[in-house]
């Protein structure tokens, strides 16, 4: 008796209830160069999605062609980047063309047997403030394996330090080069070598 006077109480309740759906955000029309309908705080680029899928390009193969021994193609890559760079600075891209650039400089240096000239865009290229790709998968090692590879091991020790500044995410990775290094051995950098 008392099972059956709870249910017609229970969807009269259910019945009397009003669901209401949240409405969802308007969906904001992006365009290049801005979001519209954002009144503050608008966002504007100095460049185009083409200008940006170009520059992460170069940035992302100008040291596959230097491993392939296409020097003309890096050179040609350097000064393209090099130009472009004034566009990107607040753009995400801005510290991965940096780090780039730079090792893909010092490798043309130590190619000439400039040594101390290479050792400068190593240091230079760690001086970034990191960025999603830097900070997750960490630095390119291949400068640093190309300095050990001629004793400058004091200066690869260097720049594995300065990369800890951005690449918290390394697993040990870093400290474990280092031992190695400190040892006098060539680590082995494995995936960081093409990053």
């Amino acid at each position: 008796m008392k099972r059956t006077a709870i249910i017609p109480f229970i969807i009269l309740s259910v019945t009397n209830f009003s669901f209401t759906q949240k409405k969802e955000a308007p969906t904001e029309n992006i365009k290049f160069g801005k979001i519209e309908g954002v009144k503050k705080h608008q966002t504007t680029y100095p460049y185009s999605p083409e200008e940006l899928d170009e520059f992460t390009k170069l940035c992302q193969t100008v040291l596959g062609d230097f491993d392939k021994g296409e020097f003309d193609k890096v050179e040609l890559k350097i000064e393209k980047i090099e130009m472009m760079m004034p566009q990107f600075e607040k753009s995400f891209m801005h510290s991965n063309a940096i780090h780039k650039l730079n090792i893909a400089k010092g490798r043309m240096a130590l190619k000439e047997g400039d040594v101390q000239l290479a050792k400068i865009f190593l240091f230079k290229s760690a001086k970034i403030k990191g960025s999603p790709q830097l900070s997750s998968f960490g630095p390119n090692m291949s400068l640093v394996k190309d300095l050990a590879e001629v004793k400058e091991f004091e200066s690869a020790i260097e720049y594995l330090k300065l990369c800890k500044n951005f690449w918290q995410t390394d697993f040990g990775k870093l400290d474990y080069w280092i031992s190695k290094l400190k040892e006098n051995e060539v680590p082995h950098f494995g995936a960081n070598l093409l990053y």
